[in-house]
Formats: C-alpha cells, structure tokens, sequence
C-alpha cells in the first residue's frame, strides 16, 4: 500500500469516528477495494448501508466487491433490488449480466446485456450536454427539497454522484440532505404531505419553468452586451 493512499485511508477513518454519519464510508470503502482489502470494504460498506439505505452508490460498490470475492449469490441478491429501484443504473446492469454468465443463466445474461446497450444509447444522447444537464438536474434536487421531497432529492444526488465520483459539491449537498432526513423526517416519510402528487408536480414545474426562464433571460442580456 502506498503512503499516500494509507494517509488518506487514515483521514477518511478519523473522519467517520467523528461523524458515523457522514457519506465518507463510501470512498473509505473504495480504497479498501483498491488496495485489496476486500473484506474490510464489505464491512464499512455495509455499516454505511445500515444508515443509509438508499444510498445506491454504496449498494453498487459492495455488489462490485462481491463479484471480486466470487460471491455471486450475495452479488444477485444485492444487484437485482437496485434494477428493480433503479432499472437504468447502467453499471448495476454491467454487473448483474456477468453475475448471470457465472451463475449460468444465459437467457438473463442476454436479456441484460440488450437492455445496457439501450441505456447506453439514451445516455449518448446527453452526453453532449453534460455540465448543463447537471446544472438542472441539481436545480430540480433543491426544488424537490423545497416541497419537502427529501428523498426524491436525495436520489438525484446519488445519480449524480455515481456519473461523477469525485463531484464534491454534490458530495456535501448529499451528506447534508441524509442528515437532515436522519435528524428531521420529510413529508414523504411521514406520508402527510398536505398536497395531492398533481399538485406537487404543478410546483415543480412551475420552478423549473422559472428558473429557465431567468436563465435564458441571462443569455439574452449577455449576448445584448456581447
């Protein structure tokens, strides 16, 4: 293990004693990986998980270890809930089709692998507008937050985390969004959210709508100027 990478290790682990909390666990649990400490990885993954359940990265993560240590079982049972929560998270999918060829289950693998080259089809198509897909992809997070859709927020962030591993900003808003749902329940969770879904979606819309329309106002005034 290289010094740098054994400092860093340290520094995420301190970090975690000091708030078990925090969404450092998974790049903790991601270097542990990379050093070969792949049952140390598993434990922090799963100690993460108990927390935050949600967290999507951290399931594809443990699912990725458990291809490594060829515990193919334990990868089906963990890859097969994420693409029923999330059936276009493409790396799920990448795993889920070589956990089938080494279960033997060819149809499924075939299936699966048809199903990756359209999500990787749809993601092309965006791939171009990337950094102005993230910039409303995050606006919409916060104005989930502002209806009191939490965990809809959350869920944004983690599909924003796992495109973009090292996006900190995204990171920090993540973290902040877990604990304030650990330390103040959301509507969702309490299921007394006061609007119907019609409603909601109006609201959010509605934000959207504005938010694009100070934007494009912007681009005018600039191009005025220019």
């Amino acid at each position: 293990m290289s010094e740098d990478i054994n400092i860093q290790i340290e520094e995420y682990k301190k970090k975690l004693i000091e708030n078990p909390n925090s969404l450092i666990f998974l790049p903790l649990a991601q270097l542990y990986r990379k050093t070969g400490m792949l049952d140390d990885a598993i434990i922090i993954c799963k100690r993460g998980l108990e927390i935050h359940p949600t967290y999507t990265g951290a399931n594809v993560l443990l699912s990725r270890i458990y291809v490594e240590k060829q515990m193919y079982q334990e990868a089906l049972n963990e890859l097969e809930s994420i693409v029923h929560s999330d059936s276009s998270n493409i790396m799920a999918n990448v795993l889920l089709r070589e956990v089938y060829e080494k279960l033997g289950r060819n149809l499924d693998a075939q299936k699966t692998l048809e199903k990756i080259t359209t999500l990787q089809r749809v993601e092309s198509v965006f791939e171009t507008n990337s950094h102005k897909d993230e910039m409303l992809t995050s606006t919409i997070a916060e104005i989930y937050v502002k209806q009191g859709l939490v965990n809809d927020a959350i869920q944004i962030y983690q599909k924003i985390l796992e495109a973009e591993p090292r996006n900190e900003k995204a990171r920090i808003r993540l973290n902040e969004l877990m604990q304030q749902k650990i330390l103040k329940p959301t509507l969702s969770d309490e299921k007394t959210v006061q609007h119907s879904k019609k409603e909601q979606m109006q609201n959010i819309f509605k934000e959207v709508k504005k938010h694009l329309d100070n934007l494009k106002s912007a681009i005018e005034k600039i191009e005025k100027e220019m």
